[in-house]
């Protein structure tokens, strides 16, 4: 099930804000961790992560996303200074 807005995740620690996107494999969240501090999460889809059709394929699933986030870690730009860097990995 999606996550809604105002859903607490991670004990408390963040708070979802609202959706930004959804794809063919992940839906995008805007959060907010406790100390105010936005975030950007993204998750696999319940389509993806339920579906029995899919259940071959979860190991690679879970690792292709888990490499999607790790490049995005490598990545920079001119202004991350204002941007910000953060790339958090859980499981939940």
């Amino acid at each position: 099930m999606a996550w809604q807005a105002g859903q607490q995740i991670q004990g408390g620690k963040y708070t979802i804000d609202r959706i930004l996107g959804i794809g063919g494999a992940g839906i995008t969240y805007l959060a907010r961790r406790q100390d105010g501090q936005r975030f950007v999460i993204k998750t696999l889809n319940d389509t993806v992560r339920l579906d029995p059709r899919f259940a071959n394929y979860q190991t690679k699933l879970q690792q292709d996303f888990l490499n999607e986030a790790l490049r995005l870690a490598r990545c920079s730009h001119p202004r991350e200074e204002i941007l910000g860097r953060w790339v958090v990995l859980f499981c939940q």
